[in-house]
């Protein structure tokens, strides 16, 4: 049963139209295979809240979901770009793109993706075990823990893959995907009750087998923790509108400057053998503060315009400019 429709609109952009077009491939693949099959139910483009996250706006985004009775199926869907290049995978599992022959390009391994995506569809079932599953003998209450989650990657069919790594049997065309689905839930199905797990050598093969009611309950829940990728932006508030790029600045720290005779505050900078201050009542002069107010060295005074300012550019300076005096014309030499 198809319980979340692969409804998402081709992008306008052409690599992004040709991803997009590898996706719908898989989709009608899996919809042809499993749309009628009894406890499977195929979900595509869901995102969710990705839970132990350390932000707030982290979303899980599953390609494809395949759930059935003893499991799941994450299928990440893969293109070149212009649909004829091709991956190459490396024999530490690194992945590169190549669009054309001249073009390589690393990118994140999808295997990794999918097997992210496989621990955080894990979390977030098991994080509700008590109201998808009922208590064994009415005590224990079931988990989610080992529920057993295969990744796959599904690479356009119109792309190559190359390299070492690309025997790895979780990477595959997108034409080989459902035979790999059918093949994994015929192995659990086989492995399934008392005598089959007996006979199976492989400790996670259908250790979990869910019931039409709990199926139900799973997918049901999926459902409501989906969050449309419309509705994350429509979430997000929009973006600031650029700031205006500012000239620079030297900082303007006003002083509040007296005559050291009689007080007066009508003081102005000027020059006599050095800068120092004229008083406007007295007429007498008054020596100006040498120390930079960033490191406390000794600073040079100048002039620029109508600024007096500190430079701390002696040797085992701090560097800074400070302005201490603004706005007022002056007779002064440079």
């Amino acid at each position: 049963m198809i319980a979340m429709p692969f409804d998402e609109p081709r992008p306008a952009n052409p690599d992004l139209a040709r991803g997009w077009d590898a996706e719908r491939d898989v989709a009608h693949d899996l919809g042809r295979a499993f749309a009628d099959a009894p406890n499977v139910y195929l979900f595509h483009g869901l995102r969710f809240l990705a839970p132990q996250s350390a932000f707030a706006d982290d979303y899980a985004q599953i390609d494809h979901l395949v759930l059935h009775p003893h499991g799941a199926v994450i299928i990440e869907s893969k293109a070149t770009g212009d649909g004829t290049g091709h991956f190459h995978i490396d024999g530490r599992g690194q992945w590169l793109r190549c669009p054309t022959s001249r073009q390589r390009y690393s990118i994140e391994s999808p295997e990794a993706q999918a097997s992210k995506q496989a621990e955080a569809l894990r979390t977030l079932l098991d994080r509700a075990s008590a109201q998808l599953l009922d208590k064994l003998a009415g005590i224990l209450q079931k988990r989610f823990r080992h529920f057993p989650i295969l990744p796959l990657v599904a690479v356009a069919r119109t792309a190559r893959v190359t390299g070492p790594g690309a025997t790895s049997p979780r990477v595959m065309k997108a034409e080989n995907v459902v035979e790999t689905v059918r093949a994994e839930i015929d192995s659990h199905r086989k492995a399934s009750g008392v005598i089959g797990l007996l006979l199976t050598n492989n400790p996670d093969r259908g250790v979990h087998t869910l019931d039409p009611a709990a199926m139900l309950k799973i997918v049901t829940f999926l459902l409501t923790q989906h969050v449309p990728a419309a509705a994350r932006l429509a979430s997000q508030p929009p973006p600031l509108p650029p700031r205006p790029p500012q000239p620079a600045q030297r900082p303007l720290r006003p002083e509040a400057l007296t005559c050291r005779h009689c007080r007066s505050i009508n003081v102005a900078p000027v020059f006599r053998n050095d800068y120092c201050l004229q008083c406007g009542e007295c007429g007498k002069y008054t020596p100006l503060e040498r120390a930079c107010t960033g490191c406390g060295k000794q600073a040079t005074i100048r002039k620029r315009g109508t600024e007096f300012f500190r430079a701390c550019d002696k040797e085992g300076g701090c560097g800074a400019e400070v302005v201490f005096w603004s706005g007022l014309k002056s007779d002064s030499k440079r």
